[in-house]
């Protein structure tokens, strides 16, 4: 009965039937990323390989400017691969090579002081969200998962009371459903009062929250986790460490996720790292 009542799960929820799942949190200048490795059909397992996630080019991962973003796809995989063909042509004939996955520094209005020539990660969200909604008749049955670090400017007062400005970064967190409807993390808004409260004071940027968001297969026990595991401010190691234990601890409790794991990790300092993740393979 258990096995039959799944099944009928899946076939109302297309985006369920290959399994897999996902969750990001965010630290201090940091965010991860991480995603199991499950590829199945229904409970039956067809293959272990990792998931999909678009980068930026190779120049811009360990560059000094940190321009950052990563898209994890997770649903039906014939659409999965869809999207994400559509997705690097849209990219690809609406900027140039040069510049798919540049994000430029944010002015004090959180916009791209450079007219816009780069894409940031909320940029390519709001992208994204319009691809997916330009099907609503006949939908990708994918939920796209973007993270990034938004650089904005922090200005303070040096020992001789002149005013200084410096770069640092934002980590930024974006789910959408099939539609494109948008979870961000920090919104506009957040932005907004965090730039209002540094034009005032003329200190530095606080930074908006941003705790974290999870999609797939085991949501429910993901949701669960990461609320017990999250705590702000958290440095990358820590981050890293947080995130790996709660993700292991609900993808253990899902038939339909695990067999292995992949974990991304930006950082301010070294750009997009990668770590394997060994989980249970039953």
């Amino acid at each position: 009965a258990g096995s039959r009542t799944l099944a009928q799960q899946q076939q109302q929820d297309p985006t369920k039937l290959n399994g897999g799942s996902c969750l990001a949190m965010a630290g201090k200048d940091c965010v991860a990323l991480v995603l199991d490795s499950r590829f199945g059909s229904g409970t039956s397992l067809v293959n272990v390989q990792s998931r999909h996630v678009l980068l930026p080019p190779p120049s811009q991962r360990h560059s000094d400017e940190q321009k950052l973003f990563v898209v994890a796809l997770q649903g039906l995989q014939s659409d999965v691969l869809s999207l994400e063909q559509e997705l690097k042509m849209a990219m690809q004939n609406k900027y140039s090579r040069s510049t798919i996955g540049k994000v430029s520094v944010l002015d004090k209005n959180g916009d791209d002081d450079d007219g816009n020539a780069h894409m940031s990660p909320r940029s390519l969200s709001a992208f994204t969200s319009r691809l997916l909604y330009g099907r609503k008749q006949a939908p990708y049955y994918v939920e796209p998962m973007i993270i990034g670090l938004e650089p904005y400017r922090v200005t303070h007062k040096n020992e001789k009371g002149l005013l200084t400005s410096a770069v640092k970064y934002r980590p930024y967190l974006c789910s959408m459903d099939l539609l494109g409807s948008l979870q961000e993390q920090p919104s506009l808004d957040d932005v907004a009062v965090a730039n209002a409260v540094t034009s005032a004071k003329h200190e530095g940027n606080p930074q908006p929250a941003a705790t974290f968001c999870c999609m797939g297969a085991a949501v429910p026990s993901l949701y669960g986790t990461a609320q017990a595991f999250w705590k702000p401010n958290m440095d990358e190691s820590e981050l890293a460490r947080t995130c790996a234990q709660a993700f292991l601890a609900a993808c253990e409790r899902d038939c339909l996720s695990g067999y292995g794991a992949r974990m991304y990790l930006l950082t301010g300092t070294r750009g997009v790292s990668v770590y394997d993740i060994m989980t249970r393979n039953d």
